[in-house]
């Protein structure tokens, strides 16, 4: 029986001892260089599909603009900054007509509270309200009813275009957004401080239609200051917008 370790036919030993093998030692003595180094010769050069012989891309669209086989990927450019301008213009577009709604319902609110005053007014002369009055106070009280309407509607719109929006559009939509609850605060701080002033100058502590025709006053001073800064926000991001479409 033939040992596994032993002499194998041919005079070869196995481990590098005994006979001679044309071919050379597999273990011992080095063997003829082949004729072709497999791993020594460089590669022939790639192939654009990434390895020898593979096949060329097929051509085709590709994104960003840039073109595959005469093709181009079918799709809206948009700008450097990526930012959709046309949906910006519409949100300022929106801001800027809010801020004339805001102007006609303030407006219109405060002057149907000067006129009605005497509703309020625990003084009044014959100590009934005036028809003039009441009526005036109804219509003021609906177009206190819009001015809350709307201004929520653009405390929205604000908010979309200062995080769709950029540089100068982003800042008036954050103008528009931070004026409108601002106006409600300061809009309830100037009311107590007239109705404390009124009250402190009055002989008899009771507030007269006159009174309170002076707090509508300044409040309706206060809200025109604010719709002012409303609009310009609201401003800032249409021109913005349509400045970068028309670069």
């Amino acid at each position: 029986m033939t040992q596994g370790y032993g002499q194998q036919p041919g005079g070869q030993d196995q481990w590098g001892q005994g006979g001679q093998n044309p071919s050379g030692d597999s273990w011992g003595q080095p063997s003829p260089a082949p004729q072709q180094n497999q791993w020594g010769q460089p590669s022939p050069a790639a192939a654009p599909g990434g390895y020898p012989g593979a096949a060329k891309p097929p051509a085709g669209p590709q994104y960003a603009g840039q073109q595959f086989g005469g093709q181009q990927y079918a799709g809206a450019q948009l700008a450097p900054d990526y930012v959709n301008w046309r949906r910006v213009k519409l949100l300022g577009l929106l801001l800027l007509g809010g801020a004339a709604l805001l102007v006609i319902f303030r407006v219109g609110a405060g002057i149907g509270y000067i006129v009605g005053a005497d509703v309020v007014s625990d003084a009044s002369a014959d100590g009934l309200p005036s028809a003039v009055g009441l009526g005036s106070s109804i219509v003021a009280t609906l177009f206190a009813i819009g001015n809350l309407v709307v201004s929520l509607a653009m405390l929205v719109i604000a908010i979309m275009a200062a995080v769709t929006g950029r540089g100068k559009a982003r800042v008036g939509g954050i103008i528009v957004a931070v004026a409108i609850p601002v106006a409600v605060v300061l809009s309830w701080i100037i009311g107590l401080i007239m109705t404390l002033i009124m009250f402190a100058a009055s002989t008899n502590g009771l507030l007269t239609a006159n009174d309170y025709r002076i707090i509508y006053g300044v409040d309706l001073l206060r809200a025109i200051l604010m719709v002012a800064v409303i609009a310009y926000g609201a401003y800032m991001v249409h021109s913005t917008a349509r400045k970068k479409l028309g670069a």
